[in-house]
């Protein structure tokens, strides 16, 4: 466990790299985390360690910081996530209560990266696929926001991934749908290159 001053190094040494991960479970009594990666062409730090990474490699951690707190006023949910997103996504709907309504819209490569959700709410899992595109090179996450009919009552929305497609998701349920419980994060950005379309880390 790393200090809680945050990222220290030894004097003289060249700083490793960081990134933030959503621990997508925790086994305390086997001293386990548990953190899905997503490998969607970034050719940035985080991407190649978890590419080479070998049992035996030491790691550090620290944290946790929390971007997902419990609302019991909160009548129903809308998730927006994708690949780097969707360990989140799926924790959260994991933990939600027996009954509570929530809508996860989740953004992979193909119908082969659907995974099972085990939760006792009551949950309406929408799995949007590429198809083959690049990640970051869809509208499925901003256009499946603006489609999705919302149940009524007091709701949140939380949302992760690429950056600009969470910009639109945000702005949509915000302003289109006047929602105020927001909180939509920017995982990860689409860079653009005389060599075509690259990803790199947020």
């Amino acid at each position: 466990m790393l200090p809680r001053g945050g990222w220290r190094f030894p004097r003289g040494t060249r700083e490793q790299h960081w990134r933030n991960y959503t621990v997508r479970r925790h086994e305390p009594g086997r001293a386990e985390v548990e953190i899905d990666f997503a490998l969607h062409g970034d050719p940035g730090q985080a991407t190649r360690w978890a590419a080479e990474a070998r049992p035996g490699d030491r790691v550090g951690f620290a944290g946790p910081r929390t971007h997902w707190e419990r609302d019991p006023a909160a009548d129903w949910s809308l998730l927006v996530a994708d690949d780097t997103g969707v360990p989140a996504a799926l924790a959260i709907l994991e933990s939600l209560p027996a009954g509570h309504r929530a809508i996860a819209l989740l953004e992979v490569a193909d119908d082969r990266e659907r995974q099972p959700i085990v939760t006792p709410a009551d949950v309406e899992a929408r799995w949007l696929s590429r198809e083959g595109r690049p990640p970051g090179t869809t509208t499925l996450l901003p256009d499946s926001a603006r489609e999705v009919d919302l149940p009524p009552g007091r709701g949140r929305v939380w949302g992760a991934g690429e950056s600009r497609a969470m910009r639109r998701v945000r702005d949509h349920v915000r302003r289109g749908r006047g929602l105020e419980n927001v909180n939509v994060l920017g995982y990860w950005a689409v860079s653009r290159s005389s060599n075509g379309t690259s990803s790199s880390s947020a």
